[in-house]
C-alpha cells in the first residue's frame, strides 16, 4: 500500500508541474481548440495536448517503482508474464498517445482513428490481454473464436466512449478518476500489486491535471488525453483478472465506465434513428442536455460526477454481491438510469420516418449548396447558392452578411413581434468574416438535422469568403504592379 501511495503522490506532483508547461508550449505553437459551431461550448480558443502531462505522470512512477531494487520491483521482474503485459500496456499506450497528438495537431478522420485503435486492440489480444470467458451470475461462458472481436469492441469502444464524454471542462478527467477508484480497490483486495500501482499512478496523474482543467479550464486534455485514458481503463479492467483462472466478469468494468458507455450508446442510437452521420460531432450528449435544461456548466459537471460515482459504487457492489444481490443491484440501477434518461428527454426520442427522411434530404441539399459555394466568385453568388437550403429547411427568414455586403430574405407575412426559433452561425473566428442567420416559421423547432446541414453550409461559406477576399487582394496587388510598370 505504501508503494501505491507513493506512486499516486509522484504522479500527482509530475502532472501538476507538467500540465502548465505543456499548456504554455501549446499556446506558443498555436495548438489550441477553437470553438466549433456544431459541438463545443467553450467560447474562446483553449490550448490542447494537456493529455501529454497525464501520460508522462502515469508512466514515470510506474517505471521507477517497477525497475528499482525493491520488493515491488523484484515481484514484477520475477514474473515474466506480468513483464510482457506491462510492456504491452506501455506500447499500446504509446501508440494511442501518438495518434492523439497527431489528431490534436493535424487532425485525423474517424476511419484513421478506428484503424489505429483496432491495430492496438489486436496487439493487446496477441499479448494475452483479452476477453476469453464471461462470468455471469456464477456461470462461465467460453466465447472461443469470438474472443478477438469482443476484445476489439471493448477496447475500441471504451477509447471512443472517453473521447465522446470529453465535452465540458473537467468532465472526462473527473469521470475517468471515478472509474479508477473501483479498479484500484478491486486490485488491492485481489492482491494485484502491479495493477494497483498502475491505477494509483493514473489517479494521481488525473487529479494533477484536473487542477487546471476544472471550470474554467485553462487547458484541454485533447484526444491525446481522452483516448489514452480510455485505453488504459479498458486494458486495466482485463489485466485485473487476466492472471486469474476465473472468467472475466465484465459487469464491474462496464458499470465503472457506465456513464461514458451509456452516452456513447445513446449517441449511436440517436444518430441512427434520426438519419444523422454516426461519426459527426453534435451538441446532444448527456452534458449538452443538462446545459439546455438550465444547469450551469459547473453544476452539470458536478451532477455527472455524482452519476459516475454511483456507477463506481455499483461496480464495487457487483464484485462482492451474490446472484440475488446482483440482480437487485442491476434492477435498481436500470430503473434509476431510466428515470434520469427520461428527465433528459431521451426516451421520448421520435423515430418517425418523416424526421429521418427530412434530415437526410437537408444534408443532401447542404452538400450541394457547399459545392456551389466552393465555386462562388462573389458575395452575390454566395447568396444565390443558398436558395435551395432555404427551401429545404422551410426557413421563414435567412440573412448573409459578408464583409461590406448584406443579403436577406423574409416571408412578408412574418410577424416580427413573435418569438421565433433562430440560429446565428459566425463565419471566421468570432464572426470576423461575416455571419449567416436563419429563422424558422412560428411553431417550428431547430432539429439536429438542421444544425448539421447549416454547420456544413457555414463551413463552406467561410471558405468561400476567404477565397473571395484573397482573390480581391491579389487583384489589387496586380493592378498596382501594372500601374508601377506604366510609370
Amino acid at each position: 500500500m505504501f508503494s501505491a501511495s507513493l506512486a499516486f503522490l509522484i504522479a500527482l506532483a509530475i502532472s501538476a508541474v507538467m500540465t502548465p508547461l505543456v499548456r504554455d508550449f501549446a499556446i506558443r505553437r498555436g495548438w489550441t481548440a477553437k470553438p466549433r459551431r456544431d459541438r463545443d461550448v467553450h467560447e474562446k480558443p483553449i490550448p490542447r495536448l494537456g493529455g501529454l502531462a497525464i501520460v508522462v505522470a502515469f508512466m514515470v512512477p510506474l517505471v521507477g517503482l517497477l525497475l528499482v531494487d525493491s520488493g515491488v520491483g523484484h515481484y514484477f521482474r520475477g514474473d515474466p508474464v506480468w513483464v510482457k503485459y506491462i510492456i504491452g500496456l506501455f506500447s499500446g499506450a504509446a501508440i494511442i498517445t501518438a495518434l492523439g497528438v497527431y489528431d490534436d495537431i493535424h487532425g485525423a478522420n474517424a476511419y484513421q482513428k478506428f484503424a489505429v485503435q483496432i491495430v492496438v486492440a489486436c496487439l493487446m489480444w496477441a499479448l494475452g490481454i483479452r476477453i476469453e470467458k464471461f462470468g455471469w451470475f456464477g456461470m462461465h461462458i467460453d466465447i472461443g473464436l469470438l474472443s478477438l472481436p469482443v476484445t476489439i469492441i471493448w477496447i475500441v469502444g471504451v477509447i471512443n466512449a472517453m473521447n465522446l464524454i470529453d465535452g465540458l471542462d473537467g468532465l472526462a478527467s473527473g469521470v475517468a478518476f471515478t472509474a479508477v477508484l473501483p479498479n484500484l480497490i478491486l486490485s488491492f483486495y485481489g492482491h494485484k500489486i502491479v495493477m494497483m500501482l498502475a491505477m494509483a499512478s493514473l489517479g494521481g496523474a488525473i487529479l494533477g491535471f484536473l487542477l487546471y482543467n476544472f471550470r474554467p479550464a485553462s487547458v484541454f486534455m485533447g484526444d491525446t488525453g481522452s483516448m489514452f485514458l480510455g485505453f488504459v481503463l479498458a486494458t486495466a479492467s482485463l489485466l485485473s483478472s487476466v492472471k486469474s483462472s476465473a472468467a472475466v466478469s465484465m459487469i464491474a468494468p462496464v458499470l465503472a465506465l457506465g456513464l461514458p458507455i451509456m452516452d456513447t450508446l445513446l449517441a449511436v442510437f440517436r444518430r441512427s434513428v434520426e438519419g444523422l452521420p454516426l461519426f459527426d460531432a453534435d451538441r446532444d450528449h448527456v452534458h449538452h442536455r443538462l446545459l439546455r435544461g438550465g444547469m450551469s456548466h459547473r453544476k452539470a459537471v458536478l451532477v455527472l460526477y455524482g452519476a459516475s460515482f454511483l456507477f463506481a459504487i455499483a461496480a464495487l457492489g457487483s464484485a462482492f454481491a451474490n446472484g440475488r444481490q446482483m440482480a437487485l443491484l442491476l434492477l435498481v440501477l436500470a430503473i434509476s438510469t431510466g428515470i434520469f434518461l427520461r428527465k433528459l428527454g431521451y426516451l421520448s426520442l421520435s423515430s418517425s420516418r418523416s424526421i429521418r427522411e427530412r434530415n437526410k434530404h437537408a444534408r443532401t441539399v447542404a452538400r450541394s449548396v457547399a459545392t456551389e459555394l466552393k465555386d462562388a466568385t462573389s458575395h452575390a453568388r454566395m447568396w444565390a447558392a443558398l436558395e435551395p437550403l432555404r427551401q429545404a429547411l422551410e426557413l421563414a427568414a435567412i440573412e448573409l452578411c459578408v464583409a461590406e455586403d448584406a443579403f436577406g430574405w423574409r416571408r412578408s407575412s412574418l410577424d416580427s413581434r413573435r418569438s421565433l426559433a433562430h440560429l446565428e452561425l459566425p463565419l471566421g473566428e468570432s464572426g470576423s468574416l461575416g455571419v449567416l442567420r436563419t429563422t424558422w416559421k412560428p411553431g417550428d423547432v431547430i432539429t439536429r438535422g438542421d444544425e448539421v446541414a447549416l454547420a456544413l453550409v457555414a463551413d463552406a461559406a467561410e471558405r468561400a469568403a476567404v477565397a473571395i477576399r484573397d482573390r480581391r487582394g491579389a487583384d489589387v496587388i496586380e493592378l498596382r504592379s501594372d500601374r508601377e510598370i506604366a510609370q
